[in-house]
């Protein structure tokens, strides 16, 4: 079962506060930019390293 097939009320029986904000949260590009510390995976570190190495090789 993929995550995205799992509905509100089936996640509700893990926790009563869950509402339909999780979905949000619980998707593949939040996951990713949630890994926002040096060399993680968010978007701003992918970038910040572009950066960097662009300007290290053109030099």
């Amino acid at each position: 079962m993929k995550l995205s097939e799992i509905g509100l009320s089936d996640l509700k029986k893990f926790d009563s506060r869950i509402n339909e904000d999780v979905f949000n949260i619980l998707n593949a590009k939040s996951s990713v930019d949630s890994r926002n510390s040096y060399g993680g995976t968010s978007s701003e570190q992918v970038k910040k390293q572009l950066r960097y190495w662009k300007k290290r090789l053109n030099d």
